[in-house]
């Protein structure tokens, strides 16, 4: 799927999975960091570890999952510690 359209069709197998997605993949001649920060800097960039991009909906619990694994990483004071 590019821009809501297939990008291409192809023949499997009648339990093979409807729709593949990639996220963000540049290709070999644009993944390098200075285009990355390029794309970042105009909003057209998603850094890796993204579990649900463009349209594909994870629930609650991944984004509950990533909000408190950043909030320990940061160190907040806003969640206990483990010992």
């Amino acid at each position: 799927m590019q821009s809501g359209k297939p990008v291409g069709v192809f023949k499997t197998h009648e339990n093979s999975p409807r729709v593949l997605i990639a996220n963000s993949n540049p290709g070999p001649a644009l993944g390098h960091w200075e285009h990355f920060n390029e794309l970042d800097a105009k909003g057209l960039a998603m850094y890796g570890q993204m579990t649900a991009g463009s349209w594909i909906y994870i629930g609650s619990r991944g984004h509950r999952a990533g909000y408190l694994r950043n909030l320990r990483r940061s160190r907040s004071p806003a969640l206990p510690r483990a010992a």
